[in-house]
C-alpha cells in the first residue's frame, strides 16, 4: 500500500497545524486519509515522516488534538468514555468517596453500617452536574441546517453564498481565502475578515448599490470553517480540538469529553489571547437553562477548566440530594434551594449537620430550618446537611382489614367506636364470620401490641352495647370470612406479636392443631378462654372428638411443656382462660389421632432428663387408633384406651397386658408383664412409657367372602365361615347349571395370583436385561430383535390370574385333596360347555376345531396345516380343560394321545434352538400361552 507524496503533505499540514494558528494551517484532510497513513507499515511511515520532517507520534499516537471533523450539533452522538485505570476512577471519586464515608463502630469493624435512614442516603450522594459528561463524542453532524447569529464574525475558511438578482442574476458561493479576502465577480477583491455576518451583508450590499446598479444582494453563510481551540485544566482529556466556527464552550467541553469531578462546574472561563473574556456557570445551564454564559468560541481560544473549591453535601429529603459545589450560596437555605427544595415528606425542623471542626474529626449540629437562624446556618467546605423524613405512621387513623368491601383508612376521631366504622352488615362482604373480630392496638407510650377480640355482629346490631368497643388512634379492625382460612391474614399480626417477645414473657400467640376448621396460630386476646378459642378457629370439624382434647402449656421459666386433657362439650373446661403459646389438640373420630400429637410426643421426649422422665404411654392391639399418647395426670388405663378411640369390635374386653419400664436412676433397668383386668382399669394409675396391649377375641374373623360367576344356579358373592369347602359354597349357590361344563372351571385365589404377578415381574425384567444384552452384542445369531420385542409386548399384556387346577367332579363327590378349603377372596369361573378343541402356537393355521371323539393330537395339527418350520414337535403339549398340562414326557401323553377331552388346548411350542441367544423364551412363551386359555375360558361368561 502507497501513499501519495501530495496525500502525505496535506497529513503534515494538519500535524504541524497543531502548533500554530487556523489561519495558518496549509490544508484539511480527512479521517479517512489519515486512517489511510497508519495502514502503512511503520519503517515505511517512519522514512516519509522523516523525508518530510514530521513527529510521527503525532500521526500515529495518542492525538493531542480531535482530528478536524466537521463541526458539532447539539444532537452530537455519544459513546461511553473509555475506561480509567483503578487508580484515576478513585482519584476522580475523591469527593463522592469523601462524602460517604462514615464513622464505623468502635471496634473499628469495616462492616459497621449507618444506622439511620438518612446516612443511608447520604452513603450514595453523587456530584451534581457530572452526569452531562458521561460519554464523549464520537461522530459530529455537520451544522448545515442552522441559521448563522448575526454576530457570527467571519474568517478564513467560510463559505458566504451570494445571490444577485435583479439586472443579473447571479448565484455563487465564495471562499474567503488566508488573506480575509473574496473575489466578487465583477467587483474584485473585497477584505470581509473580522466582520460580523451582519456588517458583511451590509458591506456588500452597499458594494453592489454603488457599483452594480439595477442589481440587488441576497447573502448568506455556506460552508463554515472550522477553528482550532484549547480545552485545559481538569477535562476529562485536555488538549487542542478542531470544532466548528459556530461551537460554543459547552461543546469544546463536550469534544474533551467532559469535566472530572475534581474539575470546576461553575468557574469555567474562556480566554482569548491571555485575557479571561467570560466565565462559565454550568449550574445556569443546568439549573435554569440560561445559556447566555455560552458565548462562541473563536480560534485560538482556550477554555479552561479550574479545580473544583468548595463542595456541600445534601441528602434525605429534598429533590435532588447530591454533593453541589458553592459559588455564591453561603447558608444552608441556599443549599436547600440548590437541591431543588424539600420533599412534601421532608421534616426540615429535624435537619443535622455533619462537619470537621478545627481539630480534625467529626461533629454533628443539629439544625430547624424551618426557622430564621437554621436556615442562615454557614456553610463550609465538606459539610454535609441531612434532612429527615417526617415519620412514616400516620397517628389519628382507624384501619379497616379483612371481609368487607371497602378496607382502608378512616380518620379517627373522640369518642370514636367500632359502629363508626362498620355502620351496617351490607359493610360485609357475603359469608362473614359474625362472631370473631380483632383489634390490633399499640399501647402508649412503648407501642407494645396487643389484640382485643370483639363480636363483629353485636357490635353492628347493639351499638348501645358494651359490645361496641371504643376505638383508638392507630386501632386496626380485622374481619374474617366463614370458609377463610386465618393464616395468611394473621401472618403479619403473629409475627409482631413474637417480635416483642422478651425472656420470661412469651409471645402473646395460642394455637388450634388437628381437627378444627381452621388450624393454626391466633393471637391471645385479653381474658381469652378454650371457648374464644374455638371462636377463632371458626369452630370444630363436624368429626372432632368433643369429649377428649388436649392442652399443651409451655412453662418459660423451667422450659417445660405439661399436658392437661379437656372437654370441649364441657361448660366449664371451655371456660379455661389460656396463657400465653398455649396449643390445643383436638382429635377425629374416625381418623387416626397419633399425627395431632406427633409433635407434642417429640417435646414431651426431648425435654426428658434423670429428673423428668418422658411423660409418654402406648397403646397397641386391637383398639381404634393405636400408638403413643401423652401421658397426663392421674391418667389411668382406660383414659388411654379412651384417648385411642376406644375398643374395637374385636377387641378382648376381659383382660389386657400392661408392660412397665423401671429404673432407680442410676444402674438398674427392669422390664415387666402383668395382666390387667380391664374391669379395674379406670383404677389403674399409668406411669411414664408403659405400654397396654389389648388383645383380639380368639377365633375373631372378619367378613370373608368368595364370588361365584358363570353356570352355577345362583351366582354372586357368597360369605364363608371358617372351614367352609368347596364343595359347600357350590351346593349353598344350588349346584350347577346343565350347560355347565365343570371340568373347565377356573379357581382364582388371591394368594397365587399375587405370586404369579411377582413372577411375571421378574420375568419381564429378565426378558429386558437380555434383550439388551443381545442387542448390544455384535453379530449375534439369536432373535430379530422385532421378534423380541413382540415377546416383550406379549408378556407385558399377560395377566396374573391366580389359578389353582382343581378337579371339580372330585371336590363335589367330596375327595379331601380336590375340595379345598376357601379363601378370603377366592374366585370360581364356571363357563358353558365348550365341543371344542383349540390349537396355538407353531401351527400354520392356529385354530378350533369341533371335537371329534377318537381324533389324536396329530389329526388336530394336521387339520391346523400342521408344523411351522420353527416348531419344536417334540415339545407338544396338551392344556386340559382345568388347567393341567400333558407334556409328551408324561405318561398320560403315551397312553391317553387319543384321548382328547372337549375344552382341551394343544399347544405347539416354539423351537429354542432358534432362539439360542435368550434362554427365557420358552418360559415366556408357556406363560402367554397358559394365561391366554384361561382368560380365554373367563371371557365366556
Amino acid at each position: 500500500m502507497r501513499l501519495s507524496k501530495s496525500l502525505f503533505r496535506a497529513i503534515a499540514a494538519c500535524t504541524l497545524g497543531v502548533f500554530l494558528s487556523a489561519g495558518a494551517m496549509a490544508q484539511q484532510i480527512t479521517a479517512a486519509q489519515i486512517e489511510q497513513f497508519k495502514q502503512l507499515p511503520r519503517a515505511q511511515q517512519e522514512a516519509i515522516a522523516a523525508q518530510y520532517g514530521v513527529d510521527l507520534s503525532q500521526l500515529t499516537g495518542p492525538a493531542v488534538a480531535t482530528p478536524m471533523q466537521p463541526a458539532p450539533s447539539l444532537q452530537e452522538l455519544t459513546t461511553p468514555r473509555r475506561p480509567q485505570s483503578e487508580q484515576a476512577e478513585q482519584w476522580n471519586n475523591t469527593i463522592e468517596r469523601a462524602t460517604a464515608n462514615v464513622d464505623k463502630a468502635e471496634n473499628g469493624d469495616k462492616a459497621a453500617k449507618p444506622t439511620q435512614k438518612a446516612r443511608n442516603l447520604r452513603q450514595n450522594l453523587k456530584q451534581f452536574g457530572y452526569d452531562l459528561f458521561a460519554g464523549t463524542p464520537s461522530t459530529f453532524a455537520p451544522v448545515s441546517d442552522i441559521p448563522v447569529p448575526t454576530d457570527y464574525i467571519v474568517g478564513p475558511g467560510d463559505s458566504i453564498r451570494i445571490q444577485l438578482y435583479g439586472k443579473e442574476n447571479i448565484q455563487q458561493e465564495l471562499n474567503v481565502d488566508r488573506n480575509g479576502q473574496i473575489f466578487f465577480p465583477g467587483i474584485g477583491p473585497i477584505m470581509v475578515a473580522g466582520l460580523t455576518f451582519s456588517e458583511l451583508r451590509q458591506n456588500l450590499a452597499t458594494v453592489v448599490q454603488q457599483q452594480m446598479i439595477g442589481n440587488q444582494l441576497n447573502v448568506t453563510m455556506g460552508e463554515l470553517r472550522s477553528i482550532r481551540v484549547f480545552v485545559l485544566g481538569e477535562a476529562f482529556q485536555p488538549g487542542a480540538y478542531t470544532i466548528s466556527s459556530l461551537s460554543t464552550a459547552t461543546h469544546a467541553i463536550m469534544a474533551a469529553g467532559g469535566v472530572k469531578k475534581i474539575g470546576s462546574l461553575r468557574n469555567i472561563e474562556i480566554k482569548r489571547s491571555g485575557k479571561t473574556v467570560a466565565q462559565l456557570d454550568l449550574y445556569n445551564l443546568l439549573l435554569r437553562g440560561d445559556t447566555s454564559a455560552d458565548i462562541m468560541l473563536q480560534p485560538g481560544d482556550v477554555v479552561f477548566i479550574p479545580t473544583i473549591e468548595r463542595t456541600v453535601g445534601i441528602g434525605g429529603e429534598v429533590l435532588r440530594p447530591a454533593i453541589y459545589e458553592l459559588k455564591n450560596e453561603r447558608t444552608a437555605d441556599d443549599i436547600v434551594r440548590l437541591a431543588g427544595g424539600f420533599l412534601p415528606t421532608a421534616f426540615p425542623a429535624v435537619s443535622r449537620l455533619e462537619r470537621i471542626d478545627a481539630n480534625g474529626a467529626k461533629m454533628l449540629k443539629d439544625i430547624d430550618l424551618t426557622q430564621a437562624a437554621g436556615k442562615a446556618t454557614t456553610l463550609r467546605q465538606g459539610d454535609i446537611l441531612e434532612v429527615y423524613s417526617v415519620l412514616d405512621q400516620i397517628e389519628n387513623i382507624v384501619q379497616l382489614t379483612g371481609h368487607v368491601h371497602r378496607p382502608g383508612g378512616f380518620g379517627w376521631r373522640e369518642g370514636m367506636r367500632i359502629s363508626d366504622v362498620l355502620p351496617d352488615m351490607r359493610e360485609l362482604l357475603p359469608n362473614p364470620d359474625l362472631n370473631y373480630g380483632i383489634i390490633r392496638r399499640e399501647v402508649y407510650p412503648t407501642r407494645e401490641i396487643e389484640v382485643i377480640a370483639f363480636n363483629p355482629a353485636l357490635a353492628i346490631t347493639q351499638p348501645g352495647s358494651a359490645a361496641n368497643l371504643l376505638l383508638q388512634p392507630r386501632d386496626k379492625l380485622f374481619l374474617f370470612g366463614a370458609n377463610e382460612d386465618r393464616t395468611e391474614r394473621l401472618q403479619g399480626l403473629i409475627a409482631e406479636l413474637r417480635n416483642q417477645a422478651r425472656f420470661l414473657q412469651p409471645p402473646k400467640v395460642v394455637s388450634i392443631v388437628g381437627f378444627s376448621r381452621f388450624n393454626g396460630n391466633y393471637p391471645l386476646t385479653k381474658g381469652m378462654t378454650l371457648a374464644d378459642l374455638l371462636k377463632a378457629g371458626f369452630d370444630l370439624d363436624q368429626f372432632a372428638d368433643k369429649n377428649y382434647a388436649l392442652i399443651s402449656r409451655f412453662n418459660s421459666a423451667t422450659v417445660k411443656t405439661s399436658v392437661q386433657v379437656v372437654s370441649l362439650a364441657s361448660p366449664q373446661d371451655l371456660a379455661l382462660p389460656l396463657q400465653e403459646l398455649d396449643t390445643l389438640h383436638v382429635f377425629s373420630m374416625v381418623e387416626p389421632r397419633e399425627p395431632v400429637v406427633a409433635g407434642l410426643i417429640n417435646k414431651l421426649t426431648q425435654q426428658a432428663d434423670k429428673e423428668t422422665p418422658q411423660l409418654v404411654v402406648n397403646i397397641e392391639g386391637d383398639v381404634r387408633f393405636p400408638g403413643r399418647y401423652p401421658l397426663t395426670s392421674g391418667m389411668t388405663a382406660q383414659q388411654l384406651i379412651d384417648v385411642a378411640g376406644g375398643f374395637r369390635e374385636s377387641s378382648y374386653a376381659v383382660t389386657a397386658e400392661l408392660t412397665r419400664r423401671s429404673t432407680d436412676g442410676s444402674a438398674v433397668f427392669s422390664t415387666e408383664h402383668r395382666a390387667l383386668a380391664l374391669d379395674n382399669a379406670s383404677v389403674t394409675a399409668l406411669s411414664p412409657l408403659d405400654t397396654l396391649q389389648i388383645k383380639r377375641i380368639p377365633d375373631w374373623r372378619e367378613t370373608n367372602t368368595v364370588r361365584l360367576v358363570g353356570e352355577v344356579k345362583f351366582p354372586g358373592t357368597y360369605t364363608i365361615k371358617k372351614g367352609e369347602r368347596l364343595a359347600d359354597v357350590i351346593n349353598r349357590a344350588g349346584g350347577f347349571t346343565t350347560q355347565a361344563h365343570p371340568e373347565a372351571a377356573v379357581f382364582s385365589r388371591a394368594s397365587i395370583r399375587e405370586n404369579e404377578r411377582k413372577q411375571l415381574d421378574a420375568l419381564r425384567l429378565s426378558l429386558q436385561q437380555q434383550l439388551a444384552a443381545q442387542s448390544a452384542t455384535v453379530g449375534t445369531t439369536g432373535p430379530s430383535i422385532a421378534e423380541a420385542e413382540e415377546l416383550a409386548a406379549k408378556l407385558n399384556e399377560a395377566e396374573a390370574i391366580g389359578r389353582l387346577v382343581i378337579d371339580m367332579n372330585s371336590a363335589l363327590a367330596g375327595v379331601r385333596g380336590q375340595n379345598i378349603q376357601l379363601e378370603d377372596g377366592d374366585e370360581i369361573f364356571v363357563p358353558q360347555r365348550r365341543n371344542a378343541i383349540s390349537i396355538i402356537g407353531e401351527v400354520h393355521n392356529p385354530s378350533s376345531h369341533v371335537f371329534t371323539a377318537g381324533l389324536s393330537v396329530q389329526d388336530y395339527l394336521n387339520r391346523a396345516g400342521g408344523f411351522k418350520q420353527r416348531a419344536d414337535q417334540k415339545a407338544v403339549y396338551v392344556i386340559k380343560a382345568d388347567g393341567s398340562v400333558m407334556s409328551r414326557s408324561s405318561s398320560w401323553f403315551a397312553i391317553n394321545r387319543n384321548r382328547l377331552e372337549a375344552g382341551d388346548t394343544i399347544v405347539v411350542p416354539l423351537n429354542t434352538e432358534y432362539k439360542d441367544g435368550l434362554t427365557i423364551w420358552a418360559t415366556a412363551t408357556q406363560i402367554i400361552y397358559n394365561s391366554a386359555v384361561a382368560i380365554a375360558a373367563i371371557a365366556t361368561l
